[in-house]
């Protein structure tokens, strides 16, 4: 699961969202208290904002207006990872660099041009950053399971259109793993 919300310049914002993300990854080049761990997945990052709607000033309210922007990004990385190795329990924290690739974008709503015509804003195609981790991994033979924690600060802005409101994303992730010892 990916908590994931926009925070812009002069205190505008999205809220978060809570999209799942998923990856497929291989630890290698474990030496005991250190191996590295490389993950390509998918993940969802955006936000989206609740506006209340009203029929008239001063009357009741009718519905509720949700505005979502944001993009899907194929995610690579490979973190340096220190362990510590209890008995069948594995606790690590890691860090390493990230590039997400845009593969679709999303905005339900849009600014107009100078001649009123619609301009979608759009994500940006790649974004670079950091996944910074925790995590717990309990061995059952050659199977592990566990549980990672992770944020990912991003160094450029998710949405930048090119006038005064850009965006920058905030995720954190919360994924179960499931595993396999090889050796």
């Amino acid at each position: 699961m990916a908590f994931t919300s926009l925070k812009g310049s002069d205190d505008i914002s999205f809220a978060a969202m809570r999209p799942y993300q998923i990856a497929l990854g291989v630890s290698y080049l474990d030496r005991g208290w250190f191996n590295l761990s490389s993950q390509a997945g998918y993940i969802r990052k955006g936000g989206k904002e609740k506006i209340p709607v009203y029929d008239n000033v001063g009357s009741a309210l009718t519905e509720y207006l949700v505005l979502k922007t944001g993009a899907d990004y194929v995610s690579v990385n490979t973190t340096f990872q220190l362990k510590r190795n209890v008995r069948r329990e594995i606790y690590y924290v890691g860090v390493g660099p990230r590039v997400d690739f845009r593969v679709n974008h999303f905005s339900s709503f849009a600014k107009t041009d100078d001649a009123g015509l619609p301009v979608t804003i759009k994500a940006k195609p790649v974004l670079y950053g950091l996944k910074c981790e925790l995590g717990f991994d309990y061995a059952i033979d050659r199977l592990l399971l566990g549980v990672n924690f992770s944020w990912l600060p991003t160094f450029n802005k998710q949405i930048d259109p090119g006038y005064e409101y850009a965006f920058r994303d905030q995720t954190f992730t919360l994924g179960f793993v499931a595993g396999y010892l090889l050796k």
